[in-house]
């Protein structure tokens, strides 16, 4: 869609704001969720509306790709099938520190502290290999001690799990199943990791617009003003330019007092940037309002209606005419 911008409509508007300066944060001390109050208005005249995009964003790379209470926990289900039937059987969770972890570290402390979830019951450790070819993980448990001639199963509940929503099976490389490995079955992920814990890209969402861009996550229009794609590693700075922008959309409202900014991942779960801060740049140009053509009147609507019987009559009549000078 593109839009004229006419020479004598009010200049643009081009708002930086700093998450540092929010006049308030609408989660605890979370920095990616704010509000901002504007001390001058944006009015937008009477015969005009607003058109809104995203024209810049520095956003650093400080929040992490397992994240509490959204993609950092496993139930687990631990039984004895040496007779061939379940025994002693025992579940925990595991909850995995929030942090950025790589295909290596993430196998590393599940590798040590699944054993320990269940030391007071049975003695094992868990080999976890990483392929780097085919991007999955393969799962071996052994039982050791007075435990190493049982036949220790051990779950993953990632779908029958009191923790489903939250768990983090996407990141090994899991479908929504729930899956198991013992001394002789090992355990292979069944899709490739996706340790980035489904951020792809950051969405900022503002309380501009609601009407534009759907959301294929509820099939519905959304608050995102934008997308951000991710292409650096952690640590560094993601950075949206100007010439990036291509998309606009009109605000109906008529003046703008406070602004409302969030960050979030694909699956709209709030970002947190651990203390750290960023920058937005959003862009306010100003677009006349196209007239509405009148609805016609009787009169003309009657008119209109005479006017297409006298074409079609002519039409037929050089149709004819046509038919009789061919013969």
């Amino acid at each position: 869609m593109s839009y004229n911008l006419e020479v004598h409509s009010q200049d643009s508007v081009l708002l930086h704001i700093d998450s540092r300066d929010a006049s308030r944060y609408l989660q605890s001390d979370i920095t990616s969720y704010y509000q901002f109050l504007l001390k001058d208005k944006v009015i937008c005249p009477e015969n005009q509306s607003l058109l809104v995009s995203l024209h810049s964003a520095s956003i650093p790379y400080s929040f992490y790709n397992i994240r509490t209470q959204t993609n950092n926990t496993i139930d687990l289900r631990i039984s004895d099938y040496t007779t061939g039937s379940p025994v002693g059987t025992h579940t925990a969770v595991l909850s995995l520190p929030a942090a950025n972890y790589n295909a290596f570290s993430i196998a590393d402390i599940i590798s040590t502290s699944i054993p320990a979830l269940f030391v007071a019951h049975y003695s094992f450790v868990i080999n976890i290999s990483y392929d780097n070819d085919t991007n999955k993980l393969t799962f071996n448990l052994t039982p050791t001690n007075a435990d190493a001639a049982k036949v220790l199963r051990l779950e993953f509940l990632f779908s029958t799990g009191a923790n489903t929503k939250i768990a983090c099976f996407t990141e090994l490389g899991f479908k929504i199943e729930d899956v198991f490995m013992d001394k002789d079955t090992n355990l292979t992920s069944t899709n490739c990791l996706d340790i980035n814990g489904s951020i792809h890209g950051i969405f900022i969402r503002t309380n501009l617009t609601s009407k534009s861009i759907l959301d294929s996550q509820n099939g519905n229009l959304s608050n995102i003003l934008g997308r951000v794609p991710i292409d650096i590693q952690p640590g560094g700075v993601i950075f949206h330019r100007a010439r990036d922008s291509i998309f606009h959309s009109i605000v109906k409202s008529k003046d703008i007092t406070n602004l409302t900014i969030k960050l979030t991942d694909e699956r709209n779960r709030l970002l947190d940037l651990n203390g750290l801060h960023f920058q937005v740049g959003i862009k306010i140009d100003f677009l006349y309002d196209r007239p509405k053509n009148p609805e016609p009147t009787r009169e003309e609507r009657r008119v209109k209606g005479v006017r297409k019987e006298q074409q079609e009559e002519k039409q037929l009549e050089q149709a004819l005419y046509n038919e009789s000078e061919a013969t």
